[in-house]
């Protein structure tokens, strides 16, 4: 490590979180060792990890905690070949995940305090504000600001000595959750916070259900009288509006009336023949099964249909015949003779055979 005096801390925020004394964590990396051929042999110390402190001394940063194999440095600054082993590199660490640690009791939470809780599964600074009416403890997340409710005591690892607001806690936990946020930021929300709480006892203890300040601005308020009496109407206004009324009322009607003529002229035009009633014509004039193509054929020439530009008409037409004897049976107009031959059951002279 380096000769500069070391500064030490209690706390390492991370993107999982922050690490308090006696959090257990995991991490990934680690040094490894560059053989001749080029290949790496890892060297990580194996975890799981309890927190000690973080310290940071030049441009080193390292955490000391303690594994199963006992006292360990964590290097989480950057990675660095060491000066005393030829091929050996110090590759950072990466905190992967935070496992807990000491939970707290009940009868050692204090409102008003600000505890490493354990929010969406990761440790974030909270500040206790009232108990919860549910059980538990109401807070407020100071990294986001949102309130939350801690259920047990359980889900609390610890007090976060100071305001809760460290710039560098604050940087990372911030970062962690993609907002942009500093310590100022983390006091006004605490402060506008603090408002909102005193502001919803004062509403509770008031008979009226409003604070001071609320009901100073009620008093000020514009009354409503000339805003009323703009609303009322004179009986001159309400004669017009009735008449207003009745005049839209009979320009509905004529324009309903209008439409209705329309749509009758439009039902009088001759309907344009289809395919399908196209071949049943043919069918019926010819009295003898005929095939599909001819059947088009026959009705193209006659003026009868003709295909609106399609490739297949003859298909068209025969999914339709097929279709109608499907679905009508004994009401079709059509009856299928052979393979792809159809004639009409009732022919131009009546019923055919």
């Amino acid at each position: 490590m380096s000769t500069t005096a070391a500064i030490e801390s209690r706390e390492y925020a991370c993107r999982k979180g922050v690490l308090t004394p006696g959090i257990m964590f995991r991490a990934k990396g680690g040094p490894y060792y560059v053989l001749a051929d080029g290949r790496r042999v890892g060297l990580k110390e194996k975890g799981p990890f309890r927190f000690h402190r973080f310290c940071v001394a030049g441009d080193r940063r390292w955490i000391e905690a303690f594994s199963r194999d006992g006292f360990c440095v964590l290097n989480v600054g950057r990675s660095y070949p060491s000066r005393v082993v030829p091929g050996l590199v110090n590759r950072p660490y990466r905190i992967t995940a935070i496992l807990g640690g000491r939970t707290m009791k009940k009868d050692e939470v204090q409102i008003g305090k600000v505890y490493s809780a354990k929010v969406t599964d990761k440790l974030v600074p909270v500040r206790i504000d009232a108990e919860s009416r549910y059980g538990g403890w109401d807070g407020t997340n100071l990294v986001t600001g949102k309130k939350v409710r801690i259920k047990s005591p359980q889900r609390l690892r610890g007090e976060v000595k100071g305001d809760g607001a460290k710039p560098a806690e604050v940087a990372d936990a911030a970062a962690a959750v993609g907002t942009v946020i500093d310590a100022k930021h983390v006091k006004a929300i605490a402060a506008a916070d603090q408002e909102n709480a005193r502001l919803r006892d004062e509403r509770k203890k008031s008979p009226d259900g409003m604070a001071a300040s609320e009901r100073a601005m009620a008093k000020s308020a514009p009354k409503k009288g000339k805003t009323a009496r703009k609303a009322t109407k004179s009986p001159t206004a309400a004669t017009k509006g009735k008449k207003t009324a009745k005049a839209t009322t009979k320009a509905k009607a004529t324009k309903g009336t209008t439409r209705a003529k329309q749509g009758d002229k439009r039902a009088k035009k001759t309907k344009r023949p289809s395919g399908l009633d196209a071949a049943a014509r043919v069918l019926a004039e010819a009295q003898q099964p005929m095939g599909v193509r001819e059947i088009v054929e026959v009705a193209a020439q006659k003026g009868y249909w003709k295909s609106p530009g399609g490739k297949t008409p003859h298909a068209t037409v025969y999914s339709a015949i097929i279709r109608e004897i499907a679905n009508r049976g004994k009401d079709s107009r059509f009856k299928k003779t052979d393979r792809g031959k159809f004639t009409a059951i009732e022919t131009l002279g009546g019923k055919g055979a």
